[in-house]
């Protein structure tokens, strides 16, 4: 469904949650392998406000610690109940936002 409203539904290869089992801190809720060669990693927030750019500094680390492999683009996604806010709108920093109006 997710993959589907983010228009790559076609080109899942993957769709799972990841994490390393020696560091807590590092867990991805969701990523997606894709056939035209994109990972796209998908940060969901449940939270009854609009996500502001305290998010970035979080999808920051846990890009550079997830080893994306030779010829993959990276895309992040996030999804959350209500949005992102002005300012996390205007960083450009994600590539797809989903909100709980998208999937319902």
């Amino acid at each position: 469904m997710l993959a589907i409203v983010m228009n790559f539904a076609d080109d899942v290869l993957l769709a799972s949650p990841y994490y390393k089992k020696h560091d807590k801190r590092f867990q991805i809720d969701l990523l997606y392998k894709r056939t035209d060669r994109v990972i796209t990693v998908c940060e969901i927030k449940h939270q009854n406000s609009k996500i502001g750019t305290h998010i970035i500094p979080e999808m920051q680390r846990k890009s550079a610690l997830l080893k994306v492999p030779r010829g993959y683009a990276l895309e992040k996604a996030l999804i959350s109940l209500y949005g992102p806010d002005n300012s996390l709108k205007d960083t450009g920093y994600f590539h797809h936002f989903v909100t709980l109006d998208d999937i319902i």
